[in-house]
């Protein structure tokens, strides 16, 4: 909890920009991972799914999560 809190300023950054107005609330996923975009057979997106996690946030956590579940399986190869 020592590590937590001692980067509460650094972890808190985007909410307090979001709050003063210096970063846009959007309509974001907020489980944005490519599974839950339909592509076509041309490999074009076409649709977003599972959208039971809409809501009102910045753009910065999709893009968060997105890269997130992108790193899991170059992690996973690494480890081995």
């Amino acid at each position: 909890m020592d590590f937590i809190f001692a980067r509460e300023d650094e972890l808190l950054r985007i909410h307090k920009l979001e709050s003063n107005g210096l970063i846009p609330i959007r309509v974001t996923h907020n489980d944005t991972k490519f599974n839950n975009i339909l592509f076509d057979k041309g490999r074009s997106a076409v649709a977003i799914v599972d959208l039971d996690t809409v809501m009102n946030g910045s753009v910065l956590y999709d893009l968060a999560t997105l890269f997130a579940h992108c790193a899991i399986p170059l992690l996973k190869m690494k480890a081995i």
